[in-house]
């Protein structure tokens, strides 16, 4: 299954073509340590030449001209580079030293992570209101260009991510059913998962397997931007197979998700967890102590089934319980010591395994016999 999942990934991204417009201010990033300013706005009316800052001799019998003898400095957007941490946009550019923005330009030697430009362009020098088409600068008997003064207001470019998502910046975690469990639910629960907790990406594959009867599977493909919260997982798998599709009793369902940055894709940012649908009557729902993947596996023998990680140094017992998918109780074997339990007489099929102690749960697994 999982085999497929990744031919399917792959062919998905190699046809995404994606590409963001800003009417402000846009940038592009690299895989490495590099960003490029690619456009600064332009400014609001069209000159016979260039911008030129501010500057000059107020003369030529008006408010609204002045009069130079040369050209004068050409006029920029401020900005300061900025990276995104921990959900709050930090300044790379000392505040009191903005960089003057032009085209082409960039910045290098960065670190992997997420950035943005904050900019202050250029606004036509009005003359205290007196020239509302601002104040020109003539040369020579010819307009020059016009004065211009630094904006107060803070403009934003997109947002860029240089380099691959790295496996430590893709994790997700399944919502809890309102139990206490975190992976375990009952037939016609909600699924949905939460996946804040990744971050510097650009786009997602979130995609869902069928560990058992049908073997299904559903995905959205590729998707641009970030990942909704809550995602809900129900909702995907019935856009997959229709209204009336549910998560299948006594099946556990693997969930890939998978976030990358579309120009450095890396498939170390994939993430894999399972979820469980118990069957009717087990009760396993209500585990206690959540556990992202069950202590509970069947070892090399078909005929034993061996738990792992319980703690014996208290001298606790622990019952173990294995139920057919209709909810009957096949075996209940009672442990001290960490060791295997004789299912040669279970018939072949699914089964789902509890294990409590002092009748509180303390987990649930599956074995496939």
């Amino acid at each position: 299954m999982k085999k497929i999942f990744l031919l399917q990934v792959i062919l998905a991204l190699l046809c995404l073509h994606g590409s963001s417009s800003y009417a402000q201010i846009t940038i592009a990033a690299d895989c490495v340590d590099r960003i490029d300013v690619l456009s600064i706005p332009a400014y609001p009316t069209t000159s016979p030449n260039a911008w030129i800052s501010s500057a000059g001799l107020l003369d030529g019998g008006s408010p609204c001209r002045r009069d130079i003898a040369i050209i004068l400095k050409l006029a920029h957007p401020i900005g300061w580079l900025e990276q995104k941490v921990g959900g709050s946009w930090i300044s790379m550019t000392p505040i009191g030293s903005p960089v003057t923005l032009t085209v082409p330009m960039w910045f290098n030697k960065l670190s992997h992570g997420t950035y943005r430009v904050r900019m202050r362009g250029m606004e036509l020098f009005r003359y205290d209101n007196q020239c509302p088409n601002g104040v020109e600068y003539w040369l020579n008997g010819n307009k020059a260009g016009y004065q211009v003064v630094p904006s107060t207001i803070d403009q934003y470019s997109n947002e860029v991510i240089i380099g691959s998502t790295t496996p430590a910046e893709s994790d997700f975690s399944f919502i809890s059913n309102g139990s206490g469990s975190v992976n375990v639910y009952d037939y016609l629960d909600n699924v949905s998962i939460d996946a804040r907790a990744s971050v510097n990406y650009d786009q997602y594959w979130i995609a869902i397997a069928e560990n058992g009867g049908a073997n299904r599977w559903a995905s959205y493909g590729w998707v641009a931007g970030q990942i909704p919260y809550p995602f809900d997982l129900t909702k995907l798998w019935k856009d997959g197979h229709g209204s009336a599709a549910e998560f299948e009793v006594g099946i556990s369902y693997t969930v890939q998700v998978t976030p990358t940055v579309n120009h450095c894709p890396l498939w170390a940012s994939v993430k894999e967890k399972d979820f469980f649908v118990c069957p009717y009557g087990s009760g396993c729902k209500g585990i206690q102590t959540p556990k992202t993947q069950a202590p509970v596996t069947v070892g090399n023998s078909a005929n034993q089934l061996n738990v792992f990680n319980l703690d014996f140094s208290a001298q606790k017992l622990y019952t173990v319980n294995v139920i057919s998918v209709d909810g009957r109780i096949a075996s209940t074997t009672t442990l001290a010591t960490n060791q295997p339990i004789d299912i040669s007489g279970l018939v072949a099929g699914l089964y789902v395994v509890k294990v409590s102690s002092a009748g509180k749960l303390i987990c649930t697994g599956k074995l496939v016999k």
